[in-house]
């Protein structure tokens, strides 16, 4: 008798992940990350409400990489990268700069002082912060998908709350939706 091996789920680790496991590995991780901010009350607000929000004393974090930052800001936010231009020069960091070259990108990394750093610039976890990204994402059902779509910004939200951040909202529609609505903005000179 003949058995067929059937490979587990891909994981990180794996030398050599097949497309269909590691797209399914994704979309559970967002399932489990979905289901977790909505019973949790993350909300996403508009930029009108991130403005009134500023005023009650919210502190608005802005989790993109540092040169986008720079390049231009919500008035008022601090920088604290959940992804932060790839650090280092060893071989496994050079071919995934690479990668990201190909495709026209500045390559990233999860920065692993994220919460500590939003620790320092939320010192009242249960204060309220606003975090947003580029693009920002959305809770609500899209298309095929019941569980909304991902974004950086929501995905650093789920950080924030298995951190022990309390009172989390996300820009809707992050920092394009901000310039969109046609909102003041900070640059460095």
């Amino acid at each position: 008798m003949i058995t067929r091996h059937t490979p587990p789920a891909w994981h990180p680790g794996s030398p050599n992940p097949s497309a269909p496991s590691f797209a399914h590995a994704l979309a559970q991780a967002w399932e489990a990350i979905s289901t977790t901010l909505r019973k949790a009350k993350v909300t996403l607000i508009s930029p009108q409400q991130l403005v009134a929000a500023q005023k009650r004393g919210a502190v608005v974090v802005d989790i993109r990489p540092s040169i986008d930052y720079n390049a231009g800001r919500i008035p008022g936010a601090v920088s604290v990268e959940f992804l932060r231009l790839i650090q280092g020069w060893d071989v496994q960091k050079l071919l995934r700069r690479i990668n990201f070259a190909l495709f026209g990108m500045m390559g990233t990394e999860y920065n692993p002082e994220f919460l500590e750093e939003l620790a320092a610039a939320v010192p009242r976890k249960q204060g309220g912060v606003i975090l947003y990204c580029s693009m920002g994402g959305t809770l609500d059902p899209v298309g095929a998908s019941e569980f909304g779509r991902q974004s950086r910004s929501l995905t650093a939200a789920f950080a924030a709350l298995e951190g022990g951040f309390g009172k989390i909202q996300v820009l809707d529609g992050g920092y394009y939706a901000w310039k969109k609505a046609d909102m003041e903005i900070e640059m460095d000179a």
